[in-house]
């Protein structure tokens, strides 16, 4: 929001003015498509959780609750892209105005024109079914628009930077054209992506009829880390977060595994019919969770397959520490406590949370229905800890961390916008 309002500022300061040209306009454009762009870039991404993710638990309170929600950085994203649209409407009207205005115009112009409104109709096609309502409700057909969209809009923008060049006598040289260089960096970053893709082979244990493991050859894989994977790359890629596979927190690891869950078409095709091949695209990514080393005590809860990134997380936590009373914790000691709700927890999965949080709270959701808030705010009394991370549904997550931040808890879920 705060990236947009920022842009509509300035476009309304040069609404009117000299400043308001073709070649100005065109800049911005660029330069929001390439911020959006390089928002998801995941070496950038990681580099941002790394620093941040040092700032010192002895750090004021309310810093460290502000800097741990980074991870939704959609917004940025978001507004770019809005901003990117808002711009290139200011530049459609002065490059209509001066399309009707001109005389003997040649093939080069017409061209130009027509990639002028095909640009901002691609644009659209991205756009719109990225809002949160459609995107939910046509997830597919938004990751469509969005994959296809973006490979098309580009190209039609390469076109449109060469037409315009050559169509205009008064403006700069391309060479000289900012914009041709932060179109040339925003093709780069769509392509890298595309460079580090490779299939593995991946062998599966089911947990039960719902949720199977796969594991894969990983050397050294970051904890709480998401990747993408897919079976089709060109099509679809689903992220999942990782989980490092070793036998101490010393060891170099050399295979990760993934859980998943029965959430849609593509999760249920394979579980239905377990792979033995699989794409991954690296590197991976850290996610929220990598912000709870800013808390000296937190409380991580999970329903079903949810609890697969908090295994992550706990692969990194010293097991077997001895739980210990509130009062006999030092100041500088952090305090990891477990909530998980599932149908019939696996006993493999019980044992690893254990070894870190041997007075977990695993709750089988097939005795009945759990006031998770409730219990989640419990703990957090008793325990007096400052942060809640939760991963879950939308619907879990929003009720816990919006309850528990009311009473001053710094509450995190998984991004559903980014």
């Amino acid at each position: 929001m705060l990236v947009f309002l920022s842009n509509s500022i300035v476009l309304s300061t040069l609404t009117g003015t000299r400043l308001l040209n073709l070649f100005h306009t065109l800049n911005a454009v660029s330069t929001n498509i390439l911020a959006a762009v390089l928002i998801r870039q995941e070496d950038l991404l990681n580099l941002l959780f790394r620093l941040i993710s040092k700032t010192s638990p002895s750090t004021p309170f309310v810093i460290r609750k502000r800097l741990a929600d980074f991870h939704h950085f959609g917004g940025v994203h978001t507004g770019c892209a809005a901003s990117a649209i808002l711009w290139y409407i200011a530049y459609v009207v002065l490059s209509t105005q001066i399309f009707l205005n001109g005389k003997d115009l040649r093939a080069v112009e017409y061209i130009d024109m027509a990639t002028c409104y095909l640009f901002i109709i691609l644009l659209l096609v991205i756009c719109v079914p990225a809002t949160p309502f459609l995107r939910f409700k046509h997830h597919n057909t938004f990751e469509t628009a969005h994959r296809f969209g973006g490979w098309a809009a580009i190209a039609t923008f390469w076109i449109h930077t060469f037409t315009t060049s050559s169509s205009s006598s008064s403006g700069p040289p391309l060479w000289q054209h900012p914009s041709l260089y932060l179109l040339s960096a925003i093709t780069s970053l769509l392509i890298l992506p595309w460079l580090r893709i490779r299939p593995v082979s991946v062998t599966f244990t089911r947990l039960s009829s719902r949720e199977l493991s796969l594991t894969f050859d990983y050397d050294s894989m970051p904890f709480c880390s998401t990747m993408r994977f897919s079976m089709s790359p060109l099509f679809e890629w689903h992220a999942f977060a990782t989980i490092p596979l070793h036998s101490s927190l010393l060891a170099k690891t050399t295979k990760a595994s993934i859980l998943v869950a029965e959430s849609g078409d593509w999760t249920r095709r394979l579980l239905a019919n377990p792979p033995s091949r699989i794409w991954l695209r690296d590197p991976p990514t850290r996610n929220f969770l990598h912000m709870a080393r800013m808390f000296k005590g937190i409380l991580v809860v999970a329903t079903g397959a949810g609890i697969g990134p908090v295994l992550s997380f706990l692969a990194s936590v010293p097991a077997a520490v001895p739980a210990a009373a509130p009062a006999d914790m030092s100041p500088g000691s952090r305090r990891v406590r477990v909530l998980w709700c599932t149908r019939g927890p696996h006993p493999d999965i019980r044992r690893k949370i254990l070894a870190v949080d041997p007075d977990a709270v695993i709750l089988d959701s097939s005795q009945g229905r759990f006031d998770l808030k409730g219990m989640a705010g419990e703990i957090v009394r008793r325990e007096r800890l400052e942060a809640v991370f939760v991963v879950s549904n939308k619907n879990i997550t929003d009720d816990i961390v919006r309850g528990l931040g009311r009473r001053g808890v710094a509450g995190y879920g998984a991004s559903f916008d980014s």
